[in-house]
């Protein structure tokens, strides 16, 4: 009889403690973790039809490593299971030894942490290092646990998450600085922004972006002009840069703030050479 594979994640497991009205942020939480290489647990993704939902959270909770706490000015005030979640595993915490990282408050927007998790230092994943942050504790308690990172910090595209009054200040960066990396082709320069500016507003997703960039030449030529350059637009650095992935589209940092990393390889590895 030939044996059956296991199911059991094979990265950090990481359960995400969230509200109801939290889901669109966290389902975005949760594929960022499973693209780093952990294995993260949501109820919409790993409770099967017929489960006992009950036992199915307790259990997880249970069986994690980490249990992330993600915050809301929402989830702070709500009433419910997800306050039943946080006492489980204020239980299971107490069973670690100290110093064990194992719950971590994630806010995801400003709000106030609740007193029975202010002992732990929490993440902001709306800041410009808020999920290298998380990264780097989530590291640190893989190896404590010996688990092999499959994928290491350096090499994770972290999203950008900012406030909207930040998006503006991107925009009219960008517009800036494309006609000093762009300065012969206005076409270009137009459609570039334009899919950018919709991408940093949460119009579009990476992967739509991706799709538009692979079927349109005159983008993907344009992008292999632009990668490798640096532009300084007022107090701000605009850089474009490349990542090992292909497939990757992404911005990183706040106009005003800090640079501006936009990172943009939709080339498939036949298409870099042509």
């Amino acid at each position: 009889m030939t044996p059956q594979a296991s199911t059991e994640p094979q990265g950090l497991r990481i359960f995400l403690c969230h509200a109801t009205q939290d889901k669109a942020a966290v389902r975005d939480l949760y594929h960022q973790l499973l693209n780093a290489g952990f294995a993260p647990w949501l109820d919409e993704e790993d409770i099967l039809p017929g489960e006992n939902w009950r036992q199915a959270i307790e259990k997880a909770v249970r069986k994690s490593e980490v249990f992330l706490v993600c915050l809301s000015n929402r989830s702070i005030s709500k009433e419910g299971y997800v306050q039943r979640e946080i006492k489980l595993a204020l239980d299971v915490a107490d069973e670690k030894p100290d110093g064990t990282i194992f719950i971590i408050p994630v806010r995801l927007e400003e709000c106030s942490v609740p007193d029975r998790l202010s002992q732990w230092h929490w993440v902001d994943l709306f800041s410009l290092k808020g999920y290298k942050r998380l990264f780097r504790a989530l590291h640190k308690r893989a190896e404590a646990v010996g688990i092999e990172p499959k994928v290491q910090n350096d090499d994770v595209v972290f999203p950008l998450y900012t406030l909207d009054e930040d998006i503006s200040k991107i925009s009219s960066t960008l517009s800036e600085a494309l006609p000093a990396v762009l300065p012969d082709n206005s076409n270009a320069r137009t459609k570039l922004f334009s899919l950018l500016t919709n991408l940093f507003n949460g119009q579009i997703t990476s992967a739509n972006a991706v799709d538009v960039i692979s079927k349109d030449l005159e983008l993907v030529d344009a992008l292999k002009k632009i990668t490798g350059q640096q532009v300084q637009v007022k107090e701000s650095i605009i850089s474009f840069g490349s990542e090992s992935q292909f497939g990757d589209v992404s911005i990183r940092g706040v106009a005003g703030r800090d640079i501006i990393n936009i990172t943009i390889n939709p080339y498939s590895p036949n298409k870099l050479g042509e």
